[in-house]
C-alpha cells in the first residue's frame, strides 16, 4: 500500500485524536471526577443505598463531552443502549434482585465511562499521530466512535 493511500487511510484516525487532544482539559477534570464518585458510588450499589443515582449526571456529562468528541456527534450503538439503560431505570427496592436489575445498568455505565476516559486520557497525552496497529484502548475509541 502506498503512504498516500495509507494517509487517506488513516485521516479519520488522526482527525479523532486531534478532537481529543483539543479536548484533554475537560476529559482530565472528568477523569479526577469519576475517579472520585467511582468508589462511593460502588460502595453505595453494594450497600443499596439510594445515593447510587447520584452517579447519573456524572455519566450523562460524561457521554456528552463524548459526543461533542465524535467527527459525527454519534456514539457506538452499545454505548447508547448502555445510556438508555441507565436513564430508564427505575429505582425498586421490593427486594433485593430488584434493586440490583435497577441500579446494575447505572454503575455498568460508570465503568465503561471511566475505562473510556482513562484511554481518551491516556491517548491524548501519549499518542502524537494515529497509530497504524492500534493497541486494544485506542481500538475501543475507535469502535466507540465508528471509527473502526
Amino acid at each position: 500500500m502506498s503512504t498516500e493511500i495509507f494517509e487517506l487511510c488513516n485521516e479519520p484516525h488522526d482527525a479523532l485524536l486531534a478532537r481529543v487532544k483539543a479536548n484533554l482539559p475537560a476529559l482530565e477534570a472528568l477523569q479526577r471526577e469519576v475517579g472520585e464518585a467511582e468508589p462511593l458510588g460502588l460502595m453505595r450499589f453494594y450497600n443499596s443505598r439510594m445515593e447510587v443515582y447520584r452517579l447519573w449526571p456524572l455519566v450523562e456529562r460524561a457521554a456528552a463531552l463524548f459526543r461533542d468528541i465524535s467527527p459525527s456527534g454519534e456514539l457506538a450503538l452499545q454505548f447508547e443502549i448502555m445510556v438508555q439503560g441507565a436513564a430508564e431505570a427505575r429505582l425498586d427496592r421490593r427486594t433485593p434482585r430488584a434493586w440490583i436489575m435497577a441500579t446494575l445498568p447505572l454503575v455498568t455505565l460508570l465503568h465503561h465511562c471511566r475505562a473510556l476516559i482513562d484511554e481518551h486520557v491516556r491517548a491524548g497525552r501519549e499518542i502524537e499521530r494515529a497509530p497504524d496497529v492500534p493497541s486494544a484502548g485506542w481500538a475501543a475509541l475507535l469502535g466507540l466512535y465508528g471509527l473502526s
